[in-house]
């Protein structure tokens, strides 16, 4: 596009008799890139879990504005293959559970106070 612009030879200002027609356009989406997911990255030991992407743009008759935002989800395959993963529940953490058929989660619980747990000593 650049190239294009730099061998443009007309009028690049707008003149009294040009007329422009912009629509307005409103997107609020995000869009999950499945696509990409399930894959290491190139020339890392990085396996992609998921990528989604936010997007809020706007255009009018008297402007534009935009915000996007990206977010990934990956996880270094060799430290959970050459040493094991370590679940080790020593600090704040949420409980979920969910039937093993379905999405959502029918109770969630924080535990923050050391109060509700249990010795394991019988």
């Amino acid at each position: 596009m650049l190239e294009k612009s730099l061998k443009y030879n007309g009028e690049k200002e707008c003149q009294e008799n040009d007329t422009i027609k912009i629509p307005f356009i409103k997107v609020n989406e995000e869009i999950n890139y499945d696509e990409l997911c399930g894959r290491y990255i190139k020339d890392s030991k990085m396996y992609l879990v998921q990528a989604l992407q936010t997007i809020d743009f706007d255009l009018t008759n008297y402007g534009g504005s935009v915000i996007s935002e990206a977010a990934i989800q990956t996880y270094r395959s060799t430290s959970m293959l050459e040493y094991g993963r370590k679940f080790i529940f020593n600090t704040d953490f949420l409980l979920y559970i969910k039937e093993s058929d379905k999405q959502i989660p029918y109770f969630a619980l924080k535990v923050d106070d050391i109060k509700v747990l249990q010795s394991n000593k019988k």
